[in-house]
């Protein structure tokens, strides 16, 4: 068996080239070199619109990202002025019940002048 025989034939190469959309041509006056030059032109093609959908996925990650970041935000935001609100809520009731405790000790000081039981 001789080491530098090909594996397979001519006519098998074309038609395994053809399913792979490479065209092979060997007709007369025609050489390699060109289709050579038409493979290097599809592999150019296939670049570019791998550049393509390179481009559309940068584009979606980044708009995902500012989404997430905006959201965030306005997350935190919501969050800032439950707590003010919440704040304020907490010492406007402190607020009436040192003036409840506050009436209830005048109370008890009138009662007791009144001497009501």
């Amino acid at each position: 068996m001789a080491k530098n025989q090909p594996y397979i034939n001519v006519e098998e190469a074309k038609k395994k080239t053809k399913k792979s959309d490479i065209v092979l041509n060997f007709d007369k006056g025609q050489t390699v070199y060109a289709d050579i030059y038409k493979l290097q032109e599809k592999i150019k093609e296939q670049n570019s619109s791998i550049e393509k959908i390179h481009w559309i996925f940068s584009v979606v990650v980044i708009s995902a990202v500012i989404t997430t970041v905006l959201l965030l935000s306005d997350y935190f935001q919501f969050a800032t002025k439950a707590y003010e609100q919440f704040n304020t809520t907490i010492e406007e009731q402190s607020i009436d019940r040192q003036t409840i405790e506050s009436i209830k000790t005048d109370i008890q000081l009138i009662k007791f002048k009144l001497k009501i039981p």
